[in-house]
């Protein structure tokens, strides 16, 4: 059933100025070549896997006018054999899909179309809203969090409650910091008003156990970034790593106990763990790699992230006792980012793009003075491998684009997944 907003007028059938409004708001998502160099393209036929699960995903697309070109996103669902895809909203304004902890509902961010957007680099960002629907696509809605959001929100363990970034601006030409950002939480059903928990921090993530906060802040270190942990409610703060080392990037592991983070080393990222005391810091990964971004498999033994190797960024692998280290992806021609893994641990899904993009200003041009970028193909591709097979290629699930993957976090019955 197609999703469609009273608050929101169908992109479609704007203008040219929503159309440009559109481009400014996605223009941060990329458009590229689709080489795909080192990877199996072709989908997967179903049976070839075991389990199959679903997968939700935002697809950028081009939409041109007489006189402009937008770029417009939507949320889509597949399944993880790259059958049974679904479009889940319709207005061109949403990117970002946001399962929530049991997968009944999922959240994503969208524009809301009512808002002027600024054309000069550096004004306020556009206003966002949040969108809610269930896992098929039923009953959409969108919640209004009354402040300024940056980022996208996510859930709370108890799959009721969802947090944001709040982020105040002042006049023209203030110079924003951390201490202008907050995080708010809200009630999904509307019953608690959003309401700010921390003040100056950013990355927020509570503890899959519900009982405990970790967050970015300033507290210490007015240059470097460190990783703060404090009661689900904000409470009982305590700093958990070196305000001499700049670190982020943090991912709880599923029992609880422990955060794995990135930290720099001179102009080098690594990744390791700590546990909530804020003791040793076991570093993973080789400093030869600039790492980022940890996702931990849902049994705890393994963590996936992105590296920056050969000019290029790639997804790797590694065990939590610093063993496996492994290499997901190898394209030449694209970076490859945002791993997630499958309910059962066995499959990690995950985008491929390049750098070639349009940036704000030049949507902002007449669609006569693109010629013919105006064919450029879609973003980013979705790949998947299977990490239990050690020379398994990633296979390429999307062709006419798909970014921002994530999987469904509960294991689905095979009519469910059928149904897609």
């Amino acid at each position: 059933m197609p999703i469609s907003y009273k608050p929101l007028r169908t992109a479609e059938s704007s203008g040219a100025q929503r159309l440009l409004t559109t481009s400014l708001v996605i223009a941060t998502l990329l458009l590229f070549s689709t080489s795909t160099d080192g990877q199996n393209t072709l989908a997967p036929q179903t049976g070839e896997h075991p389990n199959i699960w679903k997968i939700a995903f935002d697809r950028t697309r081009v939409r041109s006018s007489l006189s402009f070109q937008a770029i417009l996103t939507d949320i889509y669902v597949m399944n993880s054999d790259g059958s049974h895809e679904q479009k889940l909203t319709h207005t061109g304004l949403c990117h970002r899909p946001n399962w929530s902890p049991d997968g009944s509902q999922m959240l994503f961010v969208c524009l809301n179309d009512n808002s002027e957007l600024p054309t000069l680099p550096g004004s306020d960002e556009p206003d966002q809203e949040i969108g809610v629907t269930d896992s098929t696509g039923q009953n959409p809605r969108l919640l209004k969090p009354g402040v300024k959001m940056f980022g996208g929100p996510s859930w709370l363990p108890n799959g009721k409650t969802i947090a944001f970034g709040n982020v105040r601006y002042g006049n023209t030409g203030h110079k924003m910091s951390v201490s202008d950002r907050s995080i708010y939480t809200m009630t999904v059903d509307g019953a608690e008003p959003p309401h700010s928990i921390l003040k100056g921090a950013s990355v927020a993530d509570w503890s899959p156990d519900g009982r405990k906060l970790a967050y970015v802040a300033y507290r210490n270190n007015k240059e470097n970034p460190s990783i703060y942990v404090a009661n689900a409610d904000g409470s009982d703060e305590h700093l958990l790593t070196d305000p001499k080392i700049r670190a982020y990037s943090l991912s709880w592991s599923p029992d609880s106990r422990k955060i794995a983070y990135a930290r720099w080393h001179g102009n080098r990222r690594t990744i390791g763990v700590t546990d909530l005391q804020g003791g040793q810091f076991e570093e993973l990964t080789p400093r030869n790699l600039d790492a980022f971004g940890p996702e931990w498999s849902q049994d705890g033994r393994r963590i996936a992230f992105s590296a920056f190797r050969s000019e290029r960024t790639q997804v790797f692998l590694i065990n939590a006792d610093r063993t496996g280290l492994r290499q997901l992806s190898n394209e030449k021609e694209k970076d490859c980012e945002h791993p997630s893994w499958s309910p059962d641990g066995s499959q990690i899904v995950f985008e491929c793009h390049s750098r070639m993009f349009y940036g704000p200003l030049l949507m902002n041009l007449p669609s006569i003075l693109l010629g013919p970028m105006r064919t450029v193909p879609p973003a980013a591709q979705i790949y998947l491998t299977d990490v239990n097979a050690p020379n398994a290629l990633p296979v390429q699930l999307t062709h006419t684009g798909g970014s921002n993957p994530r999987f469904y976090p509960v294991p689905v019955s095979s009519k469910e997944v059928a149904g897609y």
